[in-house]
């Protein structure tokens, strides 16, 4: 009976020992024995050996992976001492050129120290940006004997600035001083709606002056209200010395003259009365509804505004209420006349600048006031109160 290593290990007297080179082939050979006795054994009715053999199998098995792993290790001869070189981000590496080196690179002539005031501006700021030359510009202007000083930027737009305004003088093309479009001055006023030259003053004969900001309006605050007699306003330069640029005349408003009317369409009529104050009489207010988009009320805005409703208080709808935040700021309601008695807002964005108002029960007394500019227009509904209040309806 053959041992155990005739069937799988060391030199089997049929399949002998294998080679290196043909270690996978002598492998399979093998296997084939093994399977071709066991079949034998099995038809002679020998099954004692098939065990053995089984087992043997098992091993050639286990020994190729074995070998397999071995064959791919790769023997790596490394010097003594072994140096690697590794990129760590973050650590220092090569010191490059300074800013000063590159500056002289490009041309830069003088110290460091020279170099470093070139980097400041003559207010001693590093935020100013450094001065530009333009040598060939100012060669040009010097033959058209044009008085520049150097060749620097500022020195060449001073240049030309001078020849196109001389120092001391303003541009031709100042902004018209006027009342703001659509507004007038009416007696009582405290306030003059004027557009002008920004940076300009406007001036009374009382000695009030008040600069022009730059959106070029301005609400010049007078310092008694307007008396109905022709006032002046002038628009005088920055430097006062330098005298008035353009002036303003607000008319007198004569005391028991005739009325200006403005507006006549659909039963509404605008108009002035003779002390100035601006006048909307009509005969319900459901009538603003029909003239809100009427262009010839696109030119017309007041300080404030009357309202003269010939029947009692009705409600001010949506469309209502836009039409008197487009006429003015301030509506004023005659003692003897009934509030309206439901308010609509409209459902937007912006709040209406919009007070309503009643003069005082006496002379000396402030008027009564309900502000719209600090209710939200979320399309409520408002329910008239005492006097000039309201209150927001509830909602069911």
């Amino acid at each position: 009976m053959p041992n155990e290593r005739e069937y799988g290990r060391g030199s089997d007297p049929v399949i002998g020992k294998p080679s290196v080179e043909s270690e996978s082939h002598a492998r399979k050979v093998r296997c084939i024995y093994l399977y071709a006795r066991m079949d034998v054994q099995n038809r002679h009715g020998k099954n004692d050996d098939n065990k053995r053999c089984f087992d043997a199998l098992i091993r050639i098995a286990e020994e190729g992976e074995t070998k397999m792993e071995e064959k791919q290790k790769v023997e790596l001869t490394l010097p003594n001492p072994l140096n690697i070189a590794v990129q760590v981000p973050g650590l220092p590496g090569k010191d490059g050129k300074s800013a000063y080196e590159v500056a002289v690179e490009r041309g830069f002539v003088g110290t460091v120290d020279e170099w470093l005031e070139s980097l400041h501006g003559q207010n001693g700021s590093s935020s100013e940006p450094v001065s530009m030359n333009f040598p060939t510009v100012y060669q040009m202007m010097k033959a058209r004997a044009m008085k520049v000083d150097s060749d620097s930027l500022e020195d060449v737009l001073r240049a030309l600035l001078r020849e196109v305004i001389p120092d001391g003088r303003y541009t031709s093309y100042l902004a018209e001083f006027k009342l703001v479009d659509g507004t007038s001055v009416a007696v009582g006023d405290t306030v003059v709606h004027v557009d002008g030259q920004p940076g300009f003053y406007v001036v009374d004969t009382n000695g009030n002056r008040q600069m022009i900001p730059d959106s070029g309006r301005l609400d010049f605050a007078l310092m008694q209200p307007f008396d109905g007699n022709e006032k002046i306003l002038t628009m005088e330069y920055p430097n006062s010395n330098e005298g008035i640029a353009a002036s303003l005349t607000i008319p007198a408003v004569q005391a028991g003259g005739s009325e200006e009317e403005l507006f006549n369409e659909n039963g509404v009529k605008i108009y002035k009365r003779a002390d100035g104050q601006a006048v909307i009489e009509f005969p319900a207010y459901a009538m603003f509804d029909t003239i809100y988009s009427n262009p010839n009320l696109d030119s017309l805005h007041f300080d404030s505004l009357e309202l003269n409703e010939l029947s009692s208080g009705d409600d001010i709808t949506i469309t209502g209420m836009m039409l008197l935040a487009k006429l003015t700021t301030k509506v004023y309601f005659p003692r003897d006349k009934e509030m309206p008695r439901h308010i609509q807002l409209p459902s937007q964005p912006d709040r209406l600048n919009l007070e309503f108002r009643r003069k005082g029960r006496a002379e000396g007394y402030a008027d009564d006031v309900f502000s719209w500019a600090k209710i939200d227009c979320d399309g409520s509904t408002w329910d008239n109160g005492v006097g000039v209040s309201y209150s927001k309806q509830d909602i069911l």
